[in-house]
């Protein structure tokens, strides 16, 4: 990828004519907070957390993460791809070229000059969105349907540039990894585009973009990321956090924890439009906020604005929910990423990206540039055979779950956003009817209300509010159809007016924490008398937007790279979440401990996670007592060990006499508790017991207690 106009620092010039585009100055990220030193081998075990809120404590399941030493590691800086593609067989559907060459640098030419932008008007199409200081960012939403490995889609993106909110839908086809016979769910995204430094990024590449999506499970939630990817092949400078809850039924292979999809075609069904501007008005030049933190103030300007119409009522509601996400993706410069060294945070990160005018060859291998490298080396090595792709994807996998700071934060966010999204969905609706010609009496507010966990939300729809839109009385909208739909995607549900108001009680659903619900009113059956055109009326009483809070913390996720390497820092995610699934964002306190007891720090969380790091070393596995015990196997008893300890590696060897056991003949229970049958070559005259963890740190041995 080719470096855009002026030097490392200095102003980026889009094409002749117009105004240099500064990015955010280098000079304004913090160093990495930690100094790679290359450490030995091994597993660091038995890393807990422990969470003291106002109701009580909650400790977490216990996590280890593998320590790479030396001879695994990687050079320090991310290698471009090798010239050519592998994927040129077309032996799966997955086979596209991912030659990185120049693509980005050719999209650009298909963009716009920022100088021959004016401002656009709300509600139609664009050619080109303007970027804030050259870069981008995104929501979007996807409802899919597949089976036997192919799906199909429908998506919304709201896009976040120079001048305001932009909208767009379109439907797509994927094929996705492992195949199932049927497979339906809903994803939401956030992301990040860099520009081009031309100030602007046309209609045309973005709507050309297509996904590469990877996908596992933390806890009860499958998280993941999403590289784009331009016409042309190879990879965009972006980056997507992905959530998703999906149903699948009978998966037809288990080639590993990742998933893996990649969209094949898209059609656009509404292009990419104005929703609403800037309250700020359609401005010139940027200012020297970050990309993150002026798209961060103008939808805080969005929320707090007056709520005159409709419009600004939706729009306030979809700033409300982003605000949380974008602010999780802004706060100040704590520690920039480093060589094997993750940025502080994910702001962090995400500013170091946009700092850069390029891909530079010399990327820091844990930046998102680094990412998308490693992604597009390990897909250009891979065979086109499913299992080629399924292990290029882990093998990314374990490259950006160590590499970013909170994968859990942003995603977890986004569950917690589906009524903002519900909202932006209806102004891109709402904007597309108002071209109809239909008489339209419509409340501006959206009013919400707001009950705790396991309470119901009582919607009150009554004769008066609908007779103050229509300018009727109330006697007279008596019998007027009642039509509810709970969400943007749901079936209008019909009930009679009978009497001064209509009363219903709305459940949200576990793990539901906020619900949009539309109201609209048909007055072809009411009583009074009414022009003959009132069929085609549109009558909406005011939104009403539920907001359920979470209860008190009762589960806890502690969220660790799987691996990394010796001597590097990792990334510790705590989250708390009610009983029914509900995201905690109350303050409390979380203590960060070892195998040993010994405490490693503390945090609170902000935005929801909290994120602690450290530079973890190998346990050395502590053996305190081994008894005899009687196991049951196959209905027959085998004697057996019960060795309790501390710093047992989930891969633990051990070792009785001197004679290793067999990894079917032990169980590591937790990293305090191993059983293991005796082997008959050890199991004459005194035992004593040794446990290894991979890495080779070894306990002292102990001499096995005889059961009474």
């Amino acid at each position: 990828m080719m470096a855009c106009g002026g030097g490392a620092d200095g102003p980026h010039h889009g094409p002749s004519g117009d105004p240099p585009i500064d990015l955010p100055s280098k000079d304004s990220l913090a160093p990495p907070r930690f100094l790679y030193v290359p450490g030995p081998e091994g597993r660091a075990v038995g890393i807990r957390a422990v969470i003291e809120h106002a109701d009580g404590t909650l400790e977490a399941t216990p996590v280890e993460v593998v320590l790479d030493g030396p001879e695994r590691q990687t050079s320090g800086s991310a290698t471009p791809p090798r010239a050519g593609s592998p994927h040129q067989g077309n032996r799966v559907p997955f086979a596209k070229t991912h030659d990185t060459r120049g693509t980005f640098e050719e999209a650009r030419t298909r963009g716009t000059s920022r100088a021959s932008l004016g401002c656009p008007a709300g509600g139609a199409p664009v050619t080109a969105i303007r970027t804030a200081r050259n870069a981008l960012s995104y929501l979007t939403r996807t409802i899919s349907v597949g089976t036997y490995g192919v799906d199909q889609s429908l998506s919304s993106t709201f896009y976040f540039g120079q001048d305001g909110i932009f909208g767009s839908v379109a439907e797509g086809k994927s094929v996705y990894l492992p195949p199932n016979l049927v497979q339906a769910g809903t994803s939401t995204g956030v992301g990040v585009i860099a520009g081009d430094g031309s100030g602007a990024l046309s209609v045309q590449f973005l709507e050309g973009l297509s996904s590469v999506s990877l996908s596992f499970g933390v806890g009860p939630w499958s998280v993941g990321y999403s590289f784009l990817s331009p016409d042309g092949g190879g990879f965009a400078r972006a980056i997507q956090y992905d959530t998703s809850l999906s149903l699948s039924v009978a998966s037809l292979s288990l080639l590993g924890s990742v998933g893996l999809a990649m969209q094949t075609s898209s059609t656009t069904l509404s292009p990419i439009h104005l929703l609403t501007p800037w309250k700020g008005g359609c401005r010139s030049e940027t200012d020297e906020r970050t990309p993150m933190q002026y798209f961060r103030d103008e939808l805080e300007a969005l929320e707090d604005h007056d709520e005159s119409t409709l419009e600004d009522a939706l729009a306030a509601e979809f700033a409300h929910d982003v605000l949380p996400i974008l602010a999780s993706l802004s706060s100040p410069s704590v520690g920039a990423p480093g060589h094997n060294v993750p940025a502080a945070s994910n702001a962090d990160m995400v500013s170091q990206f946009l700092s850069q005018d390029s891909a530079a060859d010399s990327a820091v291998n844990t930046s998102i540039d680094g990412q998308i490298e490693d992604f597009s080396n390990a897909i250009n090595k891979a065979d086109d055979t499913s299992d080629g792709m399924v292990r290029a994807a882990s093998t990314n996998r374990l490259h950006v779950e160590r590499s970013v700071p909170s994968i859990l934060g942003p995603t977890a966010l986004l569950r917690e956003s589906q009524a903002g999204l519900d909202a932006a969905t209806e102004l891109m609706f709402w904007l597309a009817a108002t071209r109809s010609n239909k008489p339209r009496f419509v409340s501006p507010r959206v009013e919400r209300i707001e009950i705790a966990a396991e309470e119901e939300a009582q919607i009150v729809v009554t004769a008066d509010e609908i007779a103050a839109l229509i300018d009727a009385s109330p006697d007279d909208v008596l019998g007027a159809t009642v039509l509810i739909t709970i969400g943007v995607t749901g079936e209008p549900q019909s009930f009679v007016l009978e009497k001064e108001q209509l009363t219903l009680s709305y459940a949200p659903a576990p793990a539901t924490s906020s619900t949009l619900i539309r109201i609209e009113v048909d007055l072809s059956t009411a009583q009074g008398a009414f022009p003959p055109d009132a069929t085609e009326w549109v009558v909406r009483p005011s939104m009403r937007l539920v907001r359920v809070k979470a209860g008190p913390p009762s589960q806890v996720i502690l969220h660790a790279p799987y691996r990394t390497f010796s001597g590097a820092p990792v990334s510790l995610n705590v989250q708390t979440y009610d009983h029914e699934g509900r995201l905690v964002r109350d303050l409390y306190r979380v203590r960060f401990v070892d195998q040993d007891g010994v405490e490693l720090g503390e945090a609170v969380p902000e935005h929801g996670t909290a994120l602690f790091q450290y530079v973890p070393k190998p346990s050395t596995p502590v053996l305190r007592k081994a008894t005899e015990e009687l196991f049951e196997v196959d209905d027959k008893a085998r004697l057996g060990i019960e060795i309790i300890g501390k710093g047992f590696s989930r891969d633990a060897r051990v070792f009785i006499n001197g004679v290793e056991v067999d990894s079917n003949s032990r169980s590591v229970v937790d990293p305090e508790t191993i059983y293991a049958l005796l082997p008959e070559e050890a199991s004459n005259g005194s035992l004593t017991v040794v446990v290894e963890n991979p890495g080779g740190q070894r306990s002292s041995s102990v001499e096995v207690e005889t059961s009474e």
